[in-house]
């Protein structure tokens, strides 16, 4: 008889503890609604033409001066800049508000890798250039400079250089980049030094930026 009594009270709080309600899930929290006139994240997008190496119809003199570039100006990594080719030849017009070198690359990377550089710099008073190879994170010098015609100055904190090179680059110095074909996408890489025109000392200012060579 106790045997059946424990029994039958187990079995009562068992159903007791049953029905006392339906099993109930966590809520799920609802998304909440985006506030209105929160900012959204903007990818940058490239142009699809980007800036242009304008093209002019008679060679550009290497005088130190922008005029006759028919491309708007690029503005990088604190340089303004100039590009222009006559078909044969590409010129480059840089300046800065440094006391040091002043160094662009051609490449079609966007790194010192492979790209064909020029680093203008004063040798005590005189004007001075090196043809260099970049080579991952350094640079070497060429063993022979293709540089046609090129200019530099430096005046109230400014400096300028100019210069003129083929659109084919030497042959034999195992560029990455063996010419400039128009209708084609570059990247130019651009360093300065605020006050060293020791070009094997790292740059103060960097950066690149695409363009198209007109046709």
């Amino acid at each position: 008889m106790k045997h059946l009594f424990l029994i039958v009270m187990i079995a009562m709080m068992l159903v007791a503890a049953g029905c006392g309600g339906e099993t109930v899930l966590p809520e799920t929290p609802e998304e909440a609604p985006e506030e209105a006139g929160s900012p959204e994240e903007t990818p940058v997008v490239e142009s699809p033409s980007g800036p242009l190496m304008g093209k002019v119809d008679a060679a550009l003199s290497v005088d130190g001066t922008n005029s006759g570039y028919p491309a708007e100006a690029l503005e990088v990594a604190g340089a303004t800049i100039y590009l222009a080719h006559d078909g044969n030849n590409l010129y480059v017009y840089m300046e800065a508000e440094v006391e040091g070198y002043l160094a662009v690359g051609l490449n079609n990377q966007g790194v010192m890798n492979g790209a064909n550089m020029i680093f203008g710099y004063l040798d005590g008073t005189t004007p001075a250039f090196r043809n260099d190879l970049g080579k991952a994170r350094t640079h070497d010098e060429v063993a022979v400079p293709a540089v046609i015609d090129f200019f530099m100055s430096r005046s109230g904190g400014k400096t300028v250089m100019e210069f003129s090179y083929p659109l084919t680059f030497s042959a034999g110095q195992g560029y990455n980049l063996e010419q400039l074909k128009p209708g084609e996408t570059y990247s130019l890489i651009v360093a300065t030094h605020r006050s060293s025109d020791e070009v094997t000392t790292t740059h103060t200012g960097r950066g690149s930026i695409e363009f198209v060579v007109e046709p």
